[in-house]
């Protein structure tokens, strides 16, 4: 979870332009979105078939969630994004205003 709060900090810092950008805000809504999933399921997993049940935070949490990988885009959506500016601009993009070294917070 720490990765993900830096890189939103360092995406939302020296954002410039949405459309200049979109590749590094594509790259961080799928992180996060990943990120945010891993952690519900453990709640899930945690809390078994009480996790499910109609009503309860976690299975509210779920469900909001899952939304974050289908909202604003889908994942698919998200990785054509990025594997676009990739192919434009190159990896170099992604870390040309990162102050942060993400390796060592995982």
């Amino acid at each position: 979870m720490t990765v993900a709060k830096r890189f939103l900090l360092d995406v939302v810092r020296n954002i410039s332009d949405v459309i200049s950008d979109e590749g590094k805000i594509a790259v961080l809504k799928f992180f996060s979105a990943k990120v945010a999933n891993e952690v519900i399921d453990e709640a899930l997993q945690l809390m078994g078939g009480m996790g499910y049940a109609k009503g309860t935070r976690v299975e509210r949490a779920y469900r909001d969630v899952r939304l974050t990988r289908i909202g604003e885009g889908t994942d698919e959506v998200q990785l054509e994004i990025i594997f676009k500016v990739l192919k434009k601009r190159g990896v170099s993009y992604f870390f040309s205003h990162s102050s942060n070294s993400y390796s060592q917070l995982t």
